[in-house]
């Protein structure tokens, strides 16, 4: 695949570019998802980089770790505005790119998408909103052959988790590899069975919980 990268942070950007096959043919186009203007820049330049799109891995994220009666409207609205609004923004603007390729959208969802934790009220509502969403698009996009799929892992070894969780050990953390390997999981499937949805759980917590 010639992967198209995006994010906020540059110099991220490009020691994953760096660290990919062919890493010249691969493009990094830095964007913050908390700024609706940045993403319409964002999908105008996929839109000179390519005709069509074969896969949209929604994987942005922010947590604010409060309690909802000390959590501030700041708070609540950016974690929205990362979580929610700009998956919905880029599903629907880069739906024509994807249309072209018959492509499919992979969502990075959490478990909180399913429960709830202790001082995660705002990252929680938007994680269930963000699966909500997924469903619906995936519904609306069906007769279309494009597939919206969904993965929720748990506790990710990644600095927001470290700064949500300190006290889970970073051995008892799903690895980003792990999430990865989820994502390759969905598209070597037989096409004649679809997978809506994948839950991934730290190693170390018990089944269903």
């Amino acid at each position: 695949m010639r992967v198209i990268l995006t994010g906020r942070d540059t110099e991220a950007l490009e020691l994953v570019r760096c660290g990919l096959s062919n890493d010249r043919t691969h493009i990094c186009i830095p964007a913050d998802f908390e700024r609706p203007e940045e993403i319409t820049r964002l999908v105008s330049e996929i839109s000179t980089c390519t005709r069509g799109l074969d896969l949209l891995i929604l994987n942005a994220g922010f947590a604010a770790a409060a309690q909802l009666e000390d959590t501030t409207i700041s708070e609540w609205d950016r974690t929205f505005a990362v979580n929610v609004r700009a998956p919905f923004l880029l599903s629907r603007d880069l739906l024509p790119l994807l249309r072209a390729a018959t492509g499919r959208i992979i969502v990075i969802g959490s478990v909180v998408s399913e429960q709830a934790y202790f001082g995660q009220g705002a990252y929680t509502a938007s994680k269930h909103a963000l699966s909500g969403l997924t469903k619906v698009l995936a519904k609306e996009l069906h007769e279309e052959g494009i597939l919206v799929q969904i993965i929720n892992p748990g506790g990710v070894d990644t600095e927001m988790f470290h700064r949500l969780r300190p006290e889970v050990s970073p051995e008892t953390r799903i690895s980003p590899d792990d999430v990865a390997d989820a994502v390759v999981t969905l598209l070597d499937q037989n096409p004649s069975a679809v997978t809506d949805a994948i839950s991934l759980r730290r190693r170390n917590k018990a089944p269903w919980s």
